[in-house]
């Protein structure tokens, strides 16, 4: 999946909606995890971007190579989907925007939704993270995005048809 336009003519929302590289942090073997179903639906919708499974524990999710962290990627990401706990969204933040990760998509939930003390403290963390090094944040405590057209599924929904509707959507999850 390439793309004509410019990079830096792009809409900001070009690296969620129509990625040409993702990197699933917290990707798994285990059929019970987001980071498994996400590779599940995209490699079953037939995305044809780069997709980086971020495991330092296994060589391979669904017979892609994983790698043990951001760092060790090829080059970038456009979009980070974030499958671990709330404690580690933070530092994974200053990962992406180290390795020129614009976007991040954060499944965790555990930060100001709690109304305690700790989540909110959390939240703010994550959200300092972010703007300090440059990456847009969709989440925390969603349950993900998708895009039918590029086949970028990281809701693990199937069989959706891809027509004329847009949706867009906002909860607690």
């Amino acid at each position: 999946m390439t793309t004509t336009e410019p990079a830096s003519t792009r809409s900001p929302l070009h690296g969620f909606l129509a990625p040409d590289s993702i990197a699933i942090i917290g990707a798994s073997t285990d059929p019970t995890k987001r980071g498994y179903k996400a590779m599940v639906g995209l490699i079953k919708d037939g995305y044809a971007g780069k997709i980086y499974p971020i495991n330092p524990r296994v060589d391979r999710v669904l017979g892609v190579k994983a790698y043990p962290s951001l760092a060790d990627i090829p080059g970038t990401a456009d979009l980070a989907l974030i499958c671990t706990p709330a404690s580690s969204v933070p530092a994974l933040l200053v990962e992406c925007g180290k390795k020129g990760i614009k976007g991040a998509v954060i499944l965790a939930s555990g930060f100001r939704e709690t109304g305690r003390p700790e989540g909110i403290q959390l939240e703010q963390e994550m959200m300092a993270a972010a703007r300090q090094n440059g990456v847009r944040v969709i989440g925390p405590n969603t349950s993900g995005m998708f895009n039918l057209h590029k086949k970028v599924n990281l809701l693990a929904l199937s069989n959706v048809k891809a027509g004329g509707i847009g949706l867009i959507s906002q909860s607690g999850n």
